[in-house]
């Protein structure tokens, strides 16, 4: 069956008196895998303190609905669509969203994606915005944020 891959980014626009950030993002990651699941959705969303970068992958209709969400919603500013293309395999068809945030245990994957060590999504093609989130699926993604993380 052919299904949809949207991949965008926008500018993080959490904000700091909504509580820790981690808690903000393990909210939105609850949030998308309550959703995801039953629109046969799955993805990668990745975080890096100013942009979130995301995979959508699904049916195309349900693809842009749940988009039009994430446009929406006020933690994202400037939303850019980077790519859009019909797929016959998932890169992600076993998360319904799975998450990585830059850090230490992340930092390896992130770096050939950097330009003057700062990740700039706006000189990165889809390809290599999936690119990024498949090498953090393998060492940094993760489908929950582990309770001790999001305590403070």
């Amino acid at each position: 069956m052919l299904e949809t891959c949207l991949v965008y980014f926008s500018k993080n626009r959490l904000d700091p008196l909504d509580g820790p950030i981690l808690r903000q993002l393990s909210k939105i990651l609850n949030t998308s895998n309550k959703n995801n699941r039953p629109a046969g959705l799955t993805g990668a969303l990745v975080f890096d303190d100013e942009w979130f970068l995301q995979s959508l992958e699904g049916e195309r209709n349900e693809v842009w609905k749940a988009f039009k969400r994430i446009e929406a919603d006020e933690r994202h500013a400037d939303v850019v669509v980077v790519e859009v293309k019909a797929i016959q395999k998932r890169v992600f068809g076993n998360w319904w969203m799975g998450l990585a945030r830059r850090g230490d245990a992340t930092e390896q994957a992130f770096r050939p994606h950097l330009r003057d060590g700062k990740l700039k999504p706006d000189a990165m093609t889809g390809d290599e915005i999936l690119a990024l989130m498949t090498g953090l699926a393998q060492t940094g993604m993760s489908r929950k944020l582990a309770p001790s993380l999001v305590e403070g």
